[in-house]
């Protein structure tokens, strides 16, 4: 199935130069840069990733999402990958569907499989999702369940700040593992290209996470930050999940 979702993605990237004729289709890629502390240690991380949307039939769309992530201390590093697919039904304010993720990284590989939903009121715009899977590795395979909730404000169709959680709960774990993030970006005035800046800090424990990026973004589709929640990617794509296996 990961790869069924690598290809399908991969194909969806080729795409891209049909797609921009097509003011039902958007996408982007992006490139972060930033740095994790845990404690202990500091570790450097850049990002990759991109998204694309497309129209299945009139109400129905489907959106796929992949991005890695390398995390090194200068000695060693490891790397963090994850793949999703949505399928949802949408309106102009608001949408609903089902989100199937796989998250790789240094221990195991997550499945997640779950629903999602999003509403626009005016310049915020407000999005969950919860899943439920499987976690291998770690020894054996666990039960896993995972919800999401953020809202994104924009001040202006160009500028938007965000503010996000994330649960995760794995039946071998001790403890639940909760991220909280704060996120922002501005995108030039006639330019496909924007700036993104976040900080997250996770927290299981007792122990905490804080981890901080920043990166470019550059799309195509609708010409303004806001208009891309309709007409492109629709949903966020979380960069917390490397952070899992360092607690």
């Amino acid at each position: 199935m990961r790869r069924f979702l690598i290809g399908a993605a991969s194909v969806a990237a080729m795409m891209v130069p049909a797609a921009q004729a097509n003011a039902d289709t958007g996408g982007y890629v992006d490139l972060a840069l930033g740095q994790l502390d845990s404690g202990s240690s500091d570790l450097d991380t850049l990002g990759f990733g991109g998204a694309v949307a497309t129209d299945l039939t009139q109400d129905w769309r489907v959106q796929f999402d992949v991005d890695t992530t390398r995390l090194s201390d200068g000695d060693d590093s490891f790397t963090s990958t994850n793949v999703t697919a949505h399928v949802y039904h949408e309106r102009d304010n608001w949408a609903v569907g089902g989100v199937l993720t796989n998250r790789d990284f240094l221990f195991g590989s997550a499945w997640l499989l779950g629903v999602e939903g999003q509403t626009h009121l005016g310049a915020l715009v407000l999005e969950g999702e919860a899943s439920i899977g499987t976690l291998e590795g770690f020894g054996g395979d666990a039960d896993v369940t995972s919800a999401n909730a953020s809202a994104t404000y924009y001040i202006t169709p160009n500028l938007s700040v965000a503010a996000g959680y994330d649960y995760l709960d794995v039946d071998t774990f001790s403890d639940t593992l909760d991220t909280w993030r704060v996120d922002g970006e501005y995108k030039f005035d006639g330019s496909q290209f924007s700036m993104f800046a976040g900080w997250s800090q996770l927290e299981s424990g007792g122990e905490e996470v804080d981890a901080w990026r920043i990166g470019g973004r550059f799309a195509f589709g609708d010409d303004t930050l806001q208009g891309r929640r309709t007409t492109g990617p629709r949903w966020l794509r979380s960069s917390d999940t490397p952070f899992l296996p360092i607690i």
